[in-house]
């Protein structure tokens, strides 16, 4: 399971839903109960709001019995001065592979979200996820979110055909979503796939 969990207090929390009164209470028990049967990560997504709070966020998630915590810059707020000099402690992030990911590339002046110059132009990630809304699919959820076209209908027999040429006619680099808000995750990934693949 893959849960949000965006504050540490239901004050913030329930402002981050939608201002919706007793939500984040509701995730914070549903968080608890989950993580006692199964594996529960949470994603703290930040922004100016919460990022002061991260270590308090951190903190708490892992009172939860959460297995891991994703921390990530909204796509509106991708700020990664917060991030540099943040500093959790060893032994909580050799048992949070996730977590330590994403701190370890903070230490090394990586940010979450934008291509590098050095990075690969395509995304194989294309070929291997989709993301669906209604009927249509999109090559990646940040693109859906951000407002791209859809690549095409779901139904229509051509959709692995279009989801290829998609992948083999679009340039990372060339758009703006995918050069400001791709996820360093993918973006590895991406890399790797074009390591193996030459």
């Amino acid at each position: 399971w893959s849960i949000s969990l965006d504050a540490c207090c239901a004050s913030v929390g329930d402002i981050m839903s939608g201002g919706i009164k007793g939500a984040w209470n509701r995730v914070v028990n549903t968080i608890k109960y989950l993580s006692k049967l199964t594996y529960v990560t949470v994603g703290v997504v930040l922004n100016e709001q919460n990022a002061k709070d991260i270590v308090n966020i951190i903190e708490f998630a892992l009172n939860l019995g959460v297995a891991d915590i994703r921390i990530i810059s909204a796509a509106q707020w991708n700020s990664f001065d917060i991030f540099k000099d943040l500093v959790i402690d060893e032994r909580i992030l050799n048992k949070h592979p996730i977590l330590k990911y994403r701190i370890n590339n903070f230490k090394n002046g990586r940010n979450v979200r934008g291509i590098c110059e050095n990075d690969s132009h395509k995304c194989p990630l294309i070929l291997d996820d989709m993301v669906v809304k209604g009927d249509y699919h999109y090559p990646c959820v940040i693109k859906m979110r951000e407002g791209c076209s859809p690549i095409g209908k779901i139904y229509d027999a051509s959709v692995r055909q279009d989801r290829y040429e998609y992948y083999k006619n679009h340039d990372t680099h060339c758009d703006g979503i995918c050069r400001q808000n791709c996820l360093d995750v993918c973006i590895d990934y991406n890399n790797k796939y074009e390591e193996f693949h030459k």
